[in-house]
């Protein structure tokens, strides 16, 4: 069977080992032409790097009986998400972090009211806990780091950068996807402004989409550990605004939410947070906000311990493409008997699409681009 080729504009790879190093110094994209030299000359390999690849790689190495010096760099982040496997010996962490409960033990900007919020993050006794809980998850990852005096293989993987190089570089500057240094002071000042909206605890509604043609939709842009359904609701939600099922705010209100949210993210999540849009452990705030957008429950569980304490699991949500066409039929009946028109934007009607579908044809250049439940400031 051939296998998809990835093209990345960037191969990121550190300095080359030391000048008298005569042992194969690879990235990690071509670790597959070396598995045969790995299983007969390698007894003890150096992993450089802490990104998604390292883990994969460490894991393959260890399980092949290889001994393995993982060397990242020094700072106060650490090697991605490095997390014990269970949490107390009651959760697997996968799914501990999968439940409604674990989220509450930090501040989401995307969840700031109800009665867990306001024990968990304004009392004193609800911060008491919060802290013993973090020191419980950071006893149980505690990790030990060594130098190494010899070894048979470096592998670096220190990812890649894949640029917009499917866009021509006008269509990159019309859809802001190309950095202009002199938009540096307007983001600057956005930024401050954000700061002190998050220092300052205010709720804010998560970022949306752009403005314009409604023709060009980027998913993804986050980074959680729920992949799948969050990119169907993702898949949704931008399929109801390019039909024309919602509107979005004004460009300078998403631009203020797209900043504010990364003053968060940097404050949760350190330097992660400064990299990408983050929330790997606080996704069910994320969740909950698309399907409110949509109009649908968030609440999937059958009571209120199994709410709270259960693991959320994809087939929790497996009936929301139902119940949103049950819904998109009642609404479309509703506005059919006139008793109560749809909401500010929204239209409904094959042909509203068919003339979308023609409008877009008929444009010589794509006017806007927008994301799924979040704006990314692509500065």
């Amino acid at each position: 069977m051939e296998q998809p080729t990835e093209s990345f504009d960037v191969i990121v790879v550190a300095a080359v080992a030391g000048k008298d190093f005569e042992k194969p110094v690879i990235h990690s994209l071509e670790l597959g032409t070396q598995l045969e030299y790995m299983a007969n000359n390698v007894e003890r390999a150096t992993v450089v790097g802490r990104s998604k690849s390292s883990y994969d790689i460490v894991y393959h190495l260890l399980s092949a009986g290889k001994k393995v010096d993982w060397v990242t760099r020094d700072g106060v982040s650490g090697p991605f998400s490095l997390y014990a496997p269970t949490f107390l010996g009651l959760w697997n962490m996968a799914d501990h972090v999968s439940t409604r409960f674990a989220p509450n033990f930090s501040p989401c900007i995307m969840n700031t009211s109800g009665f867990c919020y306001d024990f968990f993050q304004r009392s004193l006794v609800g911060r008491m806990f919060a802290n013993l809980y973090w020191r419980t998850a950071n006893y149980l990852s505690v990790s030990h780091a060594q130098f190494w005096r010899t070894t048979d293989m470096v592998i670096y993987c220190t990812g890649f950068e894949k640029g917009y190089s499917t866009f021509d570089p006008d269509l990159r500057e019309e859809l802001g996807l190309e950095y202009d240094v002199t938009m540096f002071s307007k983001w600057t000042m956005l930024d401050e402004k954000a700061e002190n909206i998050v220092n300052e605890a205010l709720f804010a509604e998560p970022p949306r989409t752009v403005w314009g043609v409604r023709s060009v939709l980027f998913p993804g842009h986050i980074h959680s550990v729920f992949t799948p359904l969050a990119a169907e609701l993702q898949a949704l939600w931008g399929v109801t605004w390019m039909l024309g099922w919602r509107d979005v705010p004004p460009k300078e209100e998403m631009e203020l939410e797209a900043t504010t949210f990364n003053a968060w993210t940097r404050k949760r999540y350190l330097e992660q947070g400064t990299k990408y849009s983050y929330f790997i452990y606080n996704y069910i705030p994320y969740i909950d906000t698309l399907m409110k957008d949509l109009a649908l429950n968030p609440f999937r569980k059958s009571n209120i311990f199994e709410e709270w304490f259960v693991r959320y699991k994809p087939h929790d949500h497996r009936t929301v493409l139902d119940e949103y066409r049950a819904l998109r039929r009642k609404q479309g009946s509703v506005e059919n008997r006139g008793a109560k028109p749809p909401a500010a934007g929204a239209q409904h009607g094959n042909g509203h699409v068919k003339s979308l579908v023609e409008k877009s044809q008929a444009e010589s250049s794509i006017q806007a681009s927008g994301r799924n439940g979040g704006l990314e400031k692509t500065a």
